[in-house]
């Protein structure tokens, strides 16, 4: 299964680039979902904390989790 994170930041391909990078460095792997007005990052449900762990590193705040 998969959660999902909702960033505080528009998924623009450049910043969308730099998440999965910094996910990557944590080695997760992410599924992205973007809609007219909200994105979302998907990660499976094993990876979950380290994605955050990861994100909040780069100082992108998380506006809803799990």
């Amino acid at each position: 299964m998969y959660s999902p994170l909702r960033l505080n930041a528009s998924l623009e391909l450049r910043i969308l680039a730099e998440i999965s990078g910094a996910l990557a460095r944590y080695e997760v792997g992410l599924f992205a979902i973007s809609t007219f007005n909200t994105d979302y990052i998907l990660v499976k449900d094993k990876d979950y904390k380290r994605a955050v762990k990861a994100l909040t590193s780069e100082a992108y705040r998380i506006i809803e989790t799990e």
